[in-house]
């Protein structure tokens, strides 16, 4: 693990915190937000070039905190830092129910600023459970949602609950097996959630605005496209890919999509008219273009086959996670050609982790918890550097804004890493 120079232990009820002494509160350096899932154009990509990419000695570690455990990603805003965890309740009760927690910290000191609490389903099924959503932040707010279907609109500067509702009354809908992960997006004045219908609730006030077919849900969260002039909500649920309108939920075009154990469980990746999904066990990759109110299929084979993180999209280039995690020794960082499908190459001993990117650098987190830089290359394989940051099960993709990099695993531990360069854009 890394080591934090300076430190300040600050106890808490139900977390620790290390605090680097060096930074204080508030003290940001410049760069770019990422306040919500797939980070703020929803692709996985940051915009923030000068940060440091190589090292000699690991980056320093400037505070870590335990959040309970869950797999719901970071949200960076405005200085703050928000994320979910799950307390587990001990009891030998059937059907016990822990407390889920909505944290928001300090992002440059990880100082504990508040916390939203309810009591909701670990959901332990094949993993550790707990909270797989991300939060998304908007201005004043913040929406989240549990695996049990509790969706909150909270005030950032103090957790309050501006307005709350519980899906599966709402929709008229069973929690599925691994439990509601939909991460909330905003798309104007609507907040979309998949739940066994695509649905659309008012921002501001909660009321349900519209909701799609019903259908099995899928583990990934919709994204928005624009296309022949009209707006459109694209998801990848566990019986196809829909495209609504995003006005009225009304369906513009859908394609088959089953796989095995109903696991669809990552975002579409859109350019124009073209859709690319992927699955595992096994199921591939898939590149769809949208045509006269049909999806017509460009390609389908397996040299894509992402469990459940996203892959990354530049100058033509897929690069991402290929593997399953009953598997994982087998699992490749991989890159394919966006138009074709053909497979690069592929790079072994990542595990089933995670790929995001910052400016032209690759970010890879292995599940195992070691953090590399890669240079993008459709050409080679081509590390840069790589460190050890985390112990645990690293599924969790994680964030990197104002130069900080921010990660968690399963059971709860979450570090703040120092990427800074001398300069940061």
């Amino acid at each position: 693990m890394l080591q934090a120079n300076g430190k300040l232990l600050i106890a808490f009820p139900t977390l620790l915190i290390v605090v680097a002494l060096a930074h204080a509160e508030h003290d940001r350096s410049p760069g770019h937000d990422w306040p919500r899932f797939l980070g703020p154009r929803i692709n996985g990509i940051s915009q923030e070039t000068k940060w440091r990419k190589q090292w000699d000695e690991p980056p320093a570690l400037l505070w870590q905190v335990e959040i309970g455990v869950g797999f719901s990603s970071l949200a960076v805003s405005e200085g703050r830092l928000l994320t979910m965890g799950h307390e587990v309740n001990e009891s030998d009760e059937e059907d016990a129910r822990g407390i889920d927690r909505v944290f928001c910290f300090d992002s440059s000191s990880g100082k504990l600023l508040w916390k939203h609490e309810y009591a909701c389903k670990q959901n332990r099924h094949l993993h550790e459970g707990g909270p797989g959503a991300t939060p998304t932040v908007a201005g004043r707010v913040v929406y989240t949602l549990s695996r049990e279907g509790h969706l909150f609109c909270l005030r950032t500067d103090n957790g309050k609950p501006v307005w709350s509702r519980f899906l599966p009354d709402d929709l008229e809908v069973e929690m599925p097996e691994w439990g509601f992960v939909s991460s909330p997006l905003l798309w104007n004045d609507l907040l979309i959630v998949d739940a066994g219908h695509l649905a659309a609730y008012d921002r501001r006030t909660g009321e349900l605005r519209w909701k799609s077919e019903k259908y099995r849900p899928g583990y990934g969260s919709a994204i928005p496209f624009r296309h022949a002039g009209q707006d459109g909500l694209a998801v990848l649920n566990n019986d196809f890919l829909l495209l609504v309108r995003a006005a009225d939920g009304k369906e513009i075009a859908k394609t088959a999509w089953e796989t095995s154990f109903a696991t669809n469980s990552t975002t579409p990746i859109v350019v124009d008219d073209k859709f690319f999904i992927s699955t595992g066990y096994n199921r591939g990759c898939s590149l769809l273009r949208l045509s006269g109110g049909e999806l017509e299929r460009i390609y389908e084979n397996k040299n894509m086959r992402n469990h459940f993180n996203n892959c990354v999209l530049l100058d033509g280039h897929l690069y991402g996670i290929d593997g399953n995690t009953h598997d994982r020794r087998n699992a490749t960082l991989c890159c394919i050609d966006f138009e074709t499908g053909e497979r690069k190459w592929r790079e072994r001993d990542t595990g089933v982790g995670s790929v995001i990117l910052a400016g032209d650098t690759l970010l890879v987190l292995t599940d195992f918890g070691e953090l590399i830089t890669v240079e993008p290359s459709p050409d080679e394989y081509k590390e840069i550097s790589r460190a050890d940051i985390l112990d645990g099960l690293c599924w969790t993709p994680p964030v990197l804004s104002h130069g900080l990099l921010y990660a968690r695993d399963a059971g709860g531990h979450l570090v703040c890493v120092d990427l800074r360069a001398d300069e940061v854009d």
